[in-house]
């Protein structure tokens, strides 16, 4: 396993945690502003990446696989904000709004999913190739 490798696994998993870390806290508290310190954890990404990066020698290949993996990772973003945005229009019309307590919710959300989504194509294009 390439170092490339072991740093989109850790990505993988530390979303996981974000995720598992954001549901207790929202089961805990039951608001939406408190439960978003769980977001927090992605912080580390970047100490995964100078950790896992520090000896890596980009060739061709990785970096096919990481053009391709960014790009897969912020096209599932849009199309997601997408259907969520007509899906949450046709539930509750043309005339409401969002509560300003969901924005921050929304944003972490939406980082969440580019690298969740990065992560899993990438280990599935290191695997294929």
């Amino acid at each position: 396993m390439t170092s490339a490798q072991k740093f989109y696994l850790f990505s993988l998993v530390l979303m996981i945690c974000t995720a598992i870390t954001v549901v207790i806290l929202w089961k805990m508290t039951t608001d939406f502003t408190i439960s978003t310190t769980g977001f927090a954890m992605i912080a580390l990404l970047v100490l995964g990446g100078r950790y896992f990066t520090k000896q890596h020698v980009v060739d061709e290949r990785d970096k096919g696989i990481m053009k391709k993996a960014d790009s897969f990772g912020h096209s599932m973003f849009w199309i997601l904000f997408v259907v969520g945005s007509v899906v949450y229009i046709n539930i509750f019309g043309y005339d409401s709004t969002i509560p300003s307590r969901w924005l921050l919710f929304i944003v972490m959300i939406g980082a969440w999913i580019i690298v969740v989504m990065r992560s899993l194509s990438a280990l599935y294009l290191y695997r294929k190739r």
